[in-house]
C-alpha cells in the first residue's frame, strides 16, 4: 500500500528574539518563512499481525530574518529515508520499531534515529472523553460516559451520552 501526505508549517514573529541582554541591549524581532513538506510510505502486510514499510520525506523553506535582515544560510531543504516494522502483541497492544537517516541535508537534520514504541489501543463499549462530555474548565463536573446505543435503523449505531 502506498500513502502520501503534504503539509505546511506557518510561524508567528518572535518580537523579543535574543533581546535585552549584554550582547544586544535593544529589541530584535525574528520571523521565519513557511516550511513545506511531503511524506510517503510504501507498506506491506507480511502477516495479519505484522507490517513493514519504507518511509521517506522531504521538507523545504523556513528561511529566517532578524529585524528584516534575511539569513540565506537558514533555508532548509532536507529529506530523510527509513523503515518501520510493527507487530501486534495482543488485541490492544503493538510494538513498533523504526530507523531513519538524513538522506539529503542542506541545513540541520543530519542525524540517524532509532525509535521503539509501545502502542495501546482503547476499545470497548464505554469510553471517557472529557472534551466531548461538555466539561468546562474549572468545573466540578464528573466526565460523562459514552455508551453505545442501538439506532432505529437496522445495522447502524449511534453514540449517546449517559451520566
Amino acid at each position: 500500500m502506498l500513502d502520501a501526505y503534504a503539509g505546511v508549517w506557518f510561524f508567528t514573529a518572535n518580537p523579543e528574539f535574543w533581546s535585552d541582554n549584554s550582547f544586544f541591549p535593544g529589541i530584535r524581532t525574528q520571523t521565519e518563512a513557511p516550511v513545506g513538506s511531503f511524506e510517503g510510505h510504501l507498506s506491506y502486510n507480511v502477516k495479519p499481525r505484522l507490517w513493514v514499510s519504507l518511509d521517506g520525506n522531504f521538507w523545504f523553506g523556513g528561511r529566517t530574518t532578524v529585524n528584516s535582515t534575511e539569513n540565506v544560510n537558514t533555508y532548509q531543504k532536507n529529506s530523510r529515508v527509513g523503515a518501520t516494522a510493527s507487530i501486534r502483541v495482543t488485541k490492544h497492544q503493538s510494538l513498533k520499531i523504526s530507523y531513519n537517516n538524513g538522506d539529503y541535508v542542506l541545513y540541520g537534520g543530519n542525524y540517524q534515529s532509532v525509535s521503539v514504541a509501545w502502542q495501546y489501543k482503547l476499545v470497548g463499549e464505554t469510553q471517557i472523553d472529557v472534551a466531548s462530555a461538555g466539561l468546562r474548565a474549572g468545573s466540578d463536573q464528573r466526565p460523562q460516559k459514552f455508551v453505545r446505543m442501538k439506532s432505529r435503523f437496522p445495522r447502524a449505531d449511534q453514540w449517546g451520552v449517559n451520566g
